[in-house]
């Protein structure tokens, strides 16, 4: 399975997270421990065998440490409870095909930041800090615009309605009709100013990603024929007939229409 490529900060992100992990299980169990009985758990066994340095613990262990990554809470503009939510909304946007870009995360985590601090602002850097923040789960893809009407027609329940539609006419393979009366036609749409990609931030499981766009612009439309029996029926390119550029159908050697 193809998967993300991590940069080297974000695989030692991870790692300090791994640590922080470590460090949270040995104090926790240590705790625990200590409200059984008296006896006291052995910090160099502990130590061990969570592989954390003996000193390490005896630091944490004690009442007034803070952890690297309570530390780093307190650095946050937002609390680490809204930032969850905003993963979270992030997560639900790129499976409805709605990904935010850069300007829309920021856009929505100012106003989030500007309920308890009136005024308040984020820098143009906070995206990105809260994109390695949230890695394991949030990632960044360049993605093509889905038509919003067909995005949204694409359903399981239709497209097995189609299939068993074509199914009842042609036979499982194509054996009602004969060959050379079988014609294989595809009608395909490109939406003028619509094509351009966008970085989107994405679920990091999503391998593909799209974004839903608006269906108000013209259409440009090819249409290619087959027969089954191999024969090529000369194909068509349907432009739009109002407000037509000149250069489009410039060097047009099948004069499309």
């Amino acid at each position: 399975m193809v998967r993300t490529a991590q940069s080297e900060a974000a695989k030692r992100q991870i790692d300090c997270r791994k640590v922080a992990e470590r460090h949270q299980a040995a104090i926790k169990e240590y705790q625990s421990f200590a409200t059984i009985g008296p006896t006291k758990l052995s910090i160099p066994k502990l130590a061990r065998k969570h592989g954390i340095p003996e000193r390490t613990l005896q630091r944490l262990l004690k009442p007034s440490t803070r952890s690297i990554d309570e530390f780093n809470e307190t650095k946050l503009k937002i609390p680490k409870a809204q930032e969850e939510v905003l993963v979270q909304w992030c997560l639900e946007l790129s499976s409805r095909n709605l990904p935010l870009d850069h300007g829309n995360l920021l856009e929505h985590a100012t106003a989030i930041l500007q309920t308890a601090k009136s005024g308040e602002k984020l820098s143009s850097r906070w995206v990105d800090h809260f994109l390695r923040r949230h890695q394991d789960r949030l990632g960044q893809q360049w993605t093509h615009p889905h038509e919003r009407i067909r995005s949204a027609s694409a359903t399981p329940e239709l497209i097995s309605g189609y299939f068993a539609a074509y199914k009842s006419i042609f036979g499982e393979n194509g054996e009602k009709i004969p060959a050379h009366r079988q014609f294989a036609m595809d009608e395909t749409g490109v939406l003028l100013g619509s094509n351009q990609r966008k970085r989107c931030i994405i679920d990091r499981k999503q391998l593909c990603a799209t974004r839903n766009a608006s269906s108000r612009r013209d259409l440009i439309t090819y249409v290619p024929i087959i027969s089954a029996a191999g024969k090529l029926v000369e194909n068509l390119v349907i432009f739009p007939g109002k407000k037509m550029m000149k250069n489009w159908v410039a060097k047009n050697p099948k004069n499309f229409a």
